[in-house]
């Protein structure tokens, strides 16, 4: 299922390929990381595997519309093994989905979470 949203500014578009690409990788996944986004992790309150966890249950949410990007990003939301509902924005490099920025969804982000994984 893909869905667009318009939230706190963000555009996000339907990218098939991309979804495709997502539910491929999350039956082995691989993450980019370094100090950097790590630091942003550590911002928000999360640890590293609370991000890895995502790939076990996640809805792909779609393509940050923004055309100043350099790179593309996209954006999933999912929960942790807690139940702790998280947005993450990404990008690919080099086959691997490299966080750019992962903090705990905002009310919007869960509604659209349990609808699109309770339909």
């Amino acid at each position: 299922m893909y869905i667009q949203l318009e939230y706190m500014k963000l555009v996000l578009e339907p990218d098939p390929d991309m979804a495709g690409w997502l539910y491929k990788w999350s039956e082995a996944p691989s993450f980019d990381w370094d100090k950097g986004n790590l630091r942003k992790l550590k911002k928000h309150g999360l640890i590293r595997s609370q991000v890895e966890e995502l790939a076990e249950d996640f809805v792909f949410a779609g393509r940050i519309a923004r055309p100043d990007l350099k790179e593309s990003r996209w954006e999933l939301i999912g929960t942790d093994r807690n139940g702790d509902c998280l947005a993450m924005t990404f990008t690919i490099r080099n086959g691997r989905l490299r966080p750019i920025s992962c903090r705990p969804a905002h009310t919007m982000e869960k509604t659209v979470y349990r609808e699109v994984k309770f339909l």
